[in-house]
């Protein structure tokens, strides 16, 4: 069952969402080994959390080590917003009729410090993250190998996607016309929590900043 009120009293464009599904895989956290000078680490802490994303992204199945780990100095919140305009927008349900808001909001981190928040980490080649880049349009990739809590990972970079500046806001609240939260983009985060656990879920919540609800509507893609 969807828990999206989850999602708005925790304590404390449009590529981003096409082929969201479930969550983290359920490898064990000693599948690491023998890592070459051309691996690296990828962090998921939204969207990527989900395995079939991020291999739709890959373009391949992924049949390495996902670990649940710490990433130190960083909070995670709803502040990135990706313009909702031109071909491919999406319309949304509200109690009135339809809107096309201007902009989405997704997850996005910020730093913090002490403050952590827990995430996946994906072990791949460093070849791929060409696909990552080109998909993660709005964000800058920055490099957290020195920001994991873990001692146990292996030496290599690690990266995570951060929002560019210029796509950085504070979502303005009770205004989804303004901006609006995909209600399927919170449908799917609780479906990675299935997979997940509720202890890696009640992490999420404790580290995430809270969302309004008033801005989660039921969206479509126009063709």
């Amino acid at each position: 069952m969807f828990k999206v009120k989850a999602f708005m009293v925790a304590p404390i464009w449009i590529f981003l969402f096409v082929g969201l599904l479930l969550g983290c895989s359920s490898k064990t956290d000693d599948e690491t080994g023998n890592m070459s000078k051309e691996q690296v680490g990828l962090i998921g802490y939204g969207s990527l959390m989900s395995q079939p994303s991020m291999e739709r992204t890959l373009g391949r199945p992924y049949d390495g080590a996902i670990r649940k780990i710490h990433l130190r100095g960083y909070q995670r919140l709803w502040n990135i917003k990706v313009p909702n305009t031109g071909e491919g927008a999406y319309t949304c349900m509200t109690e009135t009729g339809t809107i096309i808001p201007e902009s989405l909001i997704f997850l996005n981190i910020q730093p913090k410090e002490e403050q952590s928040m827990n995430c996946c980490l994906y072990i791949l080649e460093e070849a791929d993250l060409v696909a990552f880049d080109a998909r993660e349009i709005g964000y800058q990739r920055i490099e957290v190998s020195r920001d994991i809590v873990e001692t146990d990972i292996p030496d290599l970079p690690i990266y995570a996607y951060k929002a560019l500046p210029a796509f950085t806001a504070e979502a303005e609240e009770n205004n989804p016309g303004k901006n609006a939260v995909l209600l399927q983009y919170l449908e799917i985060l609780d479906n990675a929590f299935d997979v997940l656990g509720a202890t890696f879920e009640q992490e999420f919540q404790a580290s995430t900043l809270p969302l309004d609800p008033d801005l989660v509507l039921d969206c479509t893609l126009d063709p």
